[in-house]
């Protein structure tokens, strides 16, 4: 039995899912403490808005999640620590050239906030916010990349909880859903201080990455975190251009519930990134870490959505404080969606270090599947998130068949078990 345990504690994907998930779930209840005390305090109008704000805000964060995926894979798979530095701080340096370029091209775009019924200042924050978002969040990627789970657990809780404590105190100054988005202008700005002295002193600086890795690389890395937040961001982007105010924040409510299975589940494929490009590295295998993962996620995942099935008008009555109940209905096909979507990430999250990009492709597709959908077919906001889950099983399925066509030691098992078949029969 001890030796059991003993084996536990040092297998890294147990225990480094183990204080991710520790962390993230603290980071989440806080989260979802937000949206519970902030739901109720802006009405649905304005919670409306800036569950749009919070959007807009992942949107923008997939132009630069790629090097997050990035960094974790120079940083986790370079032997020396000190050349890992080097190599992060170049690449910060490279890309934040184009990040203001980006900044200044979204203030340029700020008069059409009208189009997404968001206020004229909310537009006006976002581009400081994606600046300090864009560093804070290189930071935490070099954390995780050196497999620092501990210190990136305790950063994920500060930001949420000074978020928290600043949007609070800002509303009740009369600020309203602005107050909001200045909080967490606030706990950015924090946090990318605190971060910045867990970085070491750069040797000499690295050049960052060529073109051309960028292109075999981190332009599929790019993709895939594009695809990855588009996926349950533009949604509720659409939701909010095609219904009324009223129904985008019924909408936003079932969301930021269902995606209690997304957020609880989501730090398994953050170790798994790491330890698969690890093994790749090494030239060892990494199957039983993606089976393992696979059951980890239907596991926790599936404890939400069964929630969400079975009670539903309680969860929401009790945690909006009967504000919005219209989104009881909703909550377990988002779920279930949720579910799916996670799903189909463990298995990108496998083959993305391996640099077998067939599930980016697939995950690319499905996000643009998604909003054809969602535009095609919204008579209401049950048929909004039908679409989505069906877009996600159906991509769920397609890499369950493509991993078991691809992995020669499931086809191997399965060519002998068939052929014990005509045995059996004789």
């Amino acid at each position: 039995m001890k030796k059991t345990i003993l084996n536990i504690t040092k297998n890294q994907v147990v225990m480094g899912s183990f204080i991710l998930l520790l962390g993230s779930n603290i980071a989440n209840v806080i989260a979802y403490l937000y949206h519970f005390i902030l739901g109720p305090l802006l009405g649905k109008a304005d919670y409306g808005e800036l569950v749009v704000f919070l959007s807009i805000i992942s949107l923008l964060s997939s132009s630069y999640s790629f090097l997050g995926l990035l960094v974790m894979k120079i940083v986790s798979a370079e032997k020396n620590k000190q050349t890992a530095v080097d190599k992060f701080i170049g690449l910060v340096n490279q890309f934040q050239k184009p990040a203001l370029i980006l900044a200044v091209i979204l203030l340029i775009l700020i008069p059409l906030s009208d189009h997404f019924q968001i206020h004229v200042v909310t537009a006006i924050l976002i581009p400081p916010i994606f600046i300090l978002s864009f560093l804070l969040f290189l930071y935490k990627s070099y954390l995780q990349g050196n497999l620092n789970f501990y210190t990136l657990s305790i950063a994920s809780i500060l930001e949420i909880l000074f978020r928290l404590v600043f949007a609070f105190v800002f509303i009740k100054f009369g600020v309203r859903s602005v107050g909001a988005e200045l909080g967490f202008l606030f706990s950015v700005l924090v946090l990318w201080f605190a971060l910045k002295r867990y970085i070491p002193q750069v040797r000499k600086l690295e050049k960052g990455i060529s073109y051309k890795q960028f292109t075999e690389y981190g332009l599929p890395i790019l993709l895939c975190s594009v695809a990855t937040t588009a996926f349950f961001t533009v949604d509720v982007l659409l939701v909010r251009i095609f219904f009324s105010a009223s129904d985008s924040g019924i909408y936003g409510a079932a969301a930021t519930l269902g995606k209690m299975v997304l957020f609880s589940t989501i730090p398994i494929t953050g170790v798994l990134f790491p330890l698969i490009s690890k093994r790749h590295s090494e030239g060892a295998e990494g199957t039983n870490i993606l089976l393992l993962s696979l059951l980890m996620t239907i596991g926790i995942g599936g404890v939400f959505a069964s929630a969400f099935y079975l009670i539903p008008h309680i969860i929401v009555s009790t945690l909006y404080r009967n504000s919005f109940t219209e989104a009881a209905p909703l909550l377990f096909p988002f779920s279930m969606f949720m579910l799916f979507l996670v799903l189909s990430l463990v298995f990108v999250n496998y083959y993305l270090p391996r640099e077998r990009y067939f599930p980016v492709k697939a995950l690319f597709v499905g996000a643009i599947t998604q909003i054809i959908g969602i535009t095609t077919f919204h008579t209401s906001l049950l048929a909004v998130i039908n679409v989505s889950m069906t877009v996600c099983f159906t991509l769920f399925v397609t890499l369950l068949v493509y991993f078991c066509y691809e992995n020669k030691s499931f086809r191997k098992y399965l060519s002998k078990a068939l052929s014990y078949y005509p045995r059996i029969q004789g």
